[in-house]
């Protein structure tokens, strides 16, 4: 829990400062910032354990979009930061945007943030 509060530490884990440090780089999208993570990593936990933490970051990426794509309730912040780019290519518009008894994007903004199934009482 300190990692999360103080932003410090290893999270009681095996190389975990240095797991932390990808992760964190792996969500950033900062090219030069995953370059240099990357060759320190590999210095320090050698190329293998470099590889699975990668690959663990890029699955729970696309596992997160699998999710999204499979018609799971747009959150609300979700909502918020995609309205330009929904507007702008008429994403709202297409048939595909809801699913049947799926609220609309303006219905979604005008209530509670979305935090899991506990929250999508009625869906």
């Amino acid at each position: 829990m300190s990692v999360i509060a103080d932003g410090e530490g290893d999270g009681g884990i095996e190389d975990g400062d240095i797991l932390i440090k990808i992760a964190e780089v792996s969500v950033s999208l900062k090219e030069k910032s995953f370059d240099e993570i990357r060759n320190v990593a590999v210095e320090q936990i050698g190329p293998d354990k470099y590889v699975d933490a990668v690959a663990v970051a890029a699955i729970f990426n696309s596992l997160d979009r699998v999710a999204n794509a499979t018609g799971i309730p747009i959150e609300q912040t979700k909502v918020e930061m995609t309205e330009g780019v929904r507007k702008n290519l008429g994403l709202d518009q297409m048939a595909t945007a809801k699913l049947p008894n799926q609220k609309s994007a303006d219905d979604i903004l005008s209530q509670k943030p979305d935090w899991g199934p506990s929250t999508h009482e009625g869906l």
